[in-house]
């Protein structure tokens, strides 16, 4: 599944980004959309195994942790390394070329180490078909956990806070500052934020326990949609001044939503123990459908805002109701939302219920294939 989904990668992305020029413009929608398709389908078929793999392999809280730092800060400094190079691409008279680059060199690289990757992972030690039933059937039974239902509600927070402000962002540099020109250097502050504050987040779960440390990211998430509140009216380098700050506490929040995987692990293991399967497949395919139906929602939610508020592409002015259209749906809304999810978050009773800690363990092997992977 891993390889297929590299090779899926492979061949949407670079459909997403240069597609043909001769196109009109229902062909370019219909072109985009099987590129999504084929980019979003491979994605799965790669993130879902792996994530899955990661918490049969590894056991602890601590592990489970630092695996997912260990996969998602190469993939954020590419990001960042790439969103450097848009500077180039806003620039530019030839930007199909750049964009050549920008988008084949990172996708290159991760086919070839993906696929090399995957040819050294191991599979799981048990085979889980014999007692697998029908797909809908499992899902139901892995929402019948209540810690699991719960817990989704405040991811769904998250994720809803994440891509406000990547959606956000663009719109409020231009409409809100006239600025857009600064929007690959805010974006590229948010994901080092994500990546420079991870020893800090590691720090907190160690000391106040994951669900603490997920506390402290969502309140900062209400920090930020506070700010983008008052971007608009304030000067315009006091504005990008607050972009920046908006951008820092935003990769501090979702560097510590990261908890959430060892979280998703606690509560596979918690499964397994009521029902003897191994269901971390399904957990992370749930957790990441959820994501993906909020994170569509949002998106479609916040452009149908800026049509019915008057939004058009061709005005260098837009009128005042599209300012405040930006300031409700990525301000106001989310910050209501993530008060929502602290409070929720604050009822989650998974751990104290089960005297359990969410602590992270001290450094000590798991498994000797766990300890074999961390020394490969």
């Amino acid at each position: 599944l891993m390889r297929l989904g590299v090779l899926l990668i492979l061949i949407g992305a670079p459909m997403m980004w240069l597609p043909p020029e001769s196109l009109g413009s229902w062909g370019l929608i219909i072109w985009v959309l099987l590129a999504v398709i084929v980019f979003e389908a491979g994605h799965s078929m790669f993130w879902v195994p792996l994530s899955a793999l990661g918490l049969e392999v590894f056991t602890s809280r601590r592990r489970r942790l630092l695996l997912q730092l260990a996969v998602a800060i190469p993939a954020l400094v590419v990001t960042i390394l790439t969103l450097i190079g848009l500077n180039a691409l806003l620039t530019s008279d030839t930007p199909r070329s750049v964009m050549l680059w920008l988008i084949g060199a990172p996708v290159a690289a991760f086919a070839i180490i993906g696929l090399t990757a995957a040819s050294r992972l191991p599979e799981a030690r048990s085979d889980h078909r014999a007692r697998e039933t029908s797909v809908w059937r499992m899902i139901a039974e892995v929402l019948g956990n209540p810690f699991h239902r719960s817990i989704l509600i405040v991811q769904a927070t998250q994720t809803m806070a994440n891509v406000s402000i990547i959606l956000a962002t663009p719109y409020l540099l231009d409409v809100g500052l006239g600025s857009e020109r600064m929007l690959p250097l805010v974006l590229a502050t948010y994901f080092a934020s994500i990546v420079f504050f991870q020893p800090l987040h590691y720090r907190n779960a160690k000391r106040i326990g994951l669900v603490g440390t997920w506390r402290i990211g969502i309140a900062l998430w209400a920090v930020a949609f506070i700010l983008i509140a008052l971007v608009p009216s304030l000067p315009t380098i006091y504005g990008l001044a607050a972009a920046f700050g908006i951008a820092i506490f935003a990769g501090l929040a979702e560097g510590a939503g990261m908890v959430i995987y060892p979280i998703i692990g606690d509560l596979a293991d918690y499964d397994s123990d009521n029902t003897a399967q191994r269901r971390e497949g399904l957990y992370v395919t749930v957790f990441r459908l959820v994501g993906k139906i909020i994170a569509a929602g949002v998106t479609f939610a916040f452009g149908l805002g800026l049509q019915v508020s008057g939004y058009d592409p061709t005005l260098v002015t837009q009128p005042q109701s599209v300012t405040t259209a930006i300031i409700l749906l990525s301000g106001v809304v989310p910050f209501l939302l993530s008060l929502a999810g602290l409070w929720w978050l604050g009822r989650w009773r998974f751990y104290t219920s089960g005297g359990r800690n969410d602590r992270l363990e001290r450094p000590e092997a798991d498994t000797p294939l766990a300890s074999s992977l961390q020394s490969t």
